[in-house]
């Protein structure tokens, strides 16, 4: 797989990118025209929540370790309270806006922490094929990617507990070019809560000591791509 320099995408001279017709799905970078920008998305509280038949829940809940994890904490999140320090700790500044989320409220509220899992779909129209793009995740515990129902690719676990540590401190990368097209194109994250192991001690099945979320994110260029990258 070819990998870009996200600050060479960021801050590359001119190209041309997409243009959604979806404005209020996507959004381009500043100080650009807007038929040459690229497509970026994130998670936010605009994503689909939905079941496992593909029933719409509700919209993603943002949420927070505790008052302090991640900052800044978004305004009607749910606070965790989880006592420990660290965490969460993926570096989110190649996807700016992204943040980390969960289940609406209302289902959070009625069932257990442990092994919970959401799945959160959107759909982003491209006026062409793009030339490149990318997707970035990091879990709580663990998350699958899907473009258009091809599988692209996951991050963390829910039977080994380092891996699903590790995976809330890294953002993985995939190329998601290929599973891209023209027209309608539905990307859908699936995650899922660890055991209630992975907590440890008294309390492990609440939401306090065994809290869950995703974060992830992305670009999608339709034209020219900035000269620089990395191989």
């Amino acid at each position: 797989m070819t990998r870009w320099s996200l600050s060479s995408i960021l801050l590359g001279t001119l190209f041309l990118g997409c243009q959604s017709s979806y404005a209020e799905e996507t959004k381009p970078l500043e100080n650009q025209p807007a038929m040459n920008q690229p497509i970026s998305f994130r998670s936010d509280s605009s994503w689909d929540t939905v079941d496992s038949n593909g029933k719409v829940l509700g919209k993603a809940q943002y949420v927070c370790l505790n008052e302090k994890t991640p900052l800044p904490c978004p305004p009607r999140a749910r606070i965790y309270r989880h006592p420990s320090p660290g965490g969460w700790s993926a570096n989110l500044t190649g996807i700016p806006g992204a943040r980390w989320i969960w289940g609406p409220e209302k289902i959070m509220s009625s069932i257990p922490a442990a092994n919970s899992r959401f799945s959160f779909r959107k759909t982003i129209s491209l006026p062409r094929k793009p030339v490149f793009g990318f997707i970035q995740v990091a879990a709580d515990d663990s998350a699958s990617i899907a473009i258009n129902g091809s599988p692209v690719g996951d991050s963390g676990s829910t039977s080994d507990i380092q891996e699903a540590v590790r995976s809330q401190s890294i953002l993985k990368t995939y190329d998601i070019r290929p599973f891209l097209r023209a027209g309608k194109n539905e990307i859908v994250v699936r995650a899922q809560n660890g055991p209630a192991s992975f907590a440890g001690g008294s309390g492990a099945d609440s939401w306090q000591h065994n809290p869950a979320g995703v974060v992830f994110g992305g670009w999608i260029f339709c034209g020219n791509l900035p000269a620089n990258r990395v191989k």
